[in-house]
This record gives structure tokens, C-alpha cells and sequence, in this order.
């Protein structure tokens, strides 16, 4: 009788141990789960961010292909920082011949340039 009441215990023991390693279990996995949603939600938020970003780049990849297209458009002959537009204009009438900058005559390439030159000046 003795040892099946010390069976008994034993087999107490070893259920309580189980649940207690349970429960030990819940709380690592809660814990985990709690750590995984914040790095979802981390994630989801970066992710925003960078769509948006996109969107921002691609806006601006646009403007800088429609300013491209007006400059080529409107600017026939002019030569700007050295790089001609028209490489096929005839500089028989330049006696230097050296590209230096001509002013165009589209104002918004020259505001556009005029902005980029105080942006980047040292003082």
C-alpha cells in the first residue's frame, strides 16, 4: 500500500512538473509572439515608408524627364555647363569654339540652374 501511495505521488509529481513546464512554455511563446508583431508591425511601417518614398522618387523621376524633354525642346543651340543639348547645331558662327555656357532662353532651365549652382556653392 505504501508504495502505491508513494506511486501516486510520484505521478503527481511528474503532472505538476509537466504543467509547470507547460506554462513555463505559454509564457516564452507569448513573450515571442509579443516580439514578433512588434517586428511585423516594425516592418509593415518601414515598408510604408519606403512605398511612399518610391512614389516620391518616381514623381520626381518624371519631373526631371519632363524638365529633360522641355530643356531639349525649348532650348535648341544652347549649351549649358558645357554639355550641348543640340550636338548637331552648326558652331561655325563660334569663333573660340571653347562650349562656354550660353544663357538659354527658357527661363525655367535657368531658374532650375541658377538654384542648382546656389545649392552647391561653397561660401
Amino acid at each position: 500500500m505504501i508504495s502505491n501511495r508513494e506511486s501516486a505521488r510520484r505521478s503527481r509529481m511528474r503532472k505538476q512538473k509537466h504543467l509547470d513546464e507547460l506554462w513555463s512554455q505559454v509564457v516564452r511563446l507569448r513573450s515571442e509572439n509579443h516580439n514578433l508583431i512588434d517586428k511585423l508591425n516594425n516592418m509593415s511601417e518601414s515598408h510604408d515608408r519606403v512605398l511612399q518614398e518610391n512614389a516620391r522618387l518616381k514623381e520626381e523621376a518624371s519631373d526631371l524627364r519632363q524638365m529633360i524633354a522641355e530643356i531639349s525642346g525649348n532650348s535648341f543651340g544652347c549649351v549649358v555647363r558645357g554639355f550641348d543639348f543640340d550636338d548637331d547645331v552648326d558652331d561655325d558662327n563660334n569663333d573660340n569654339n571653347d562650349n562656354d555656357d550660353v544663357p538659354c532662353k527658357n527661363t525655367t532651365t535657368t531658374k532650375i540652374l541658377r538654384d542648382e549652382e546656389t545649392k552647391n556653392h561653397v561660401h
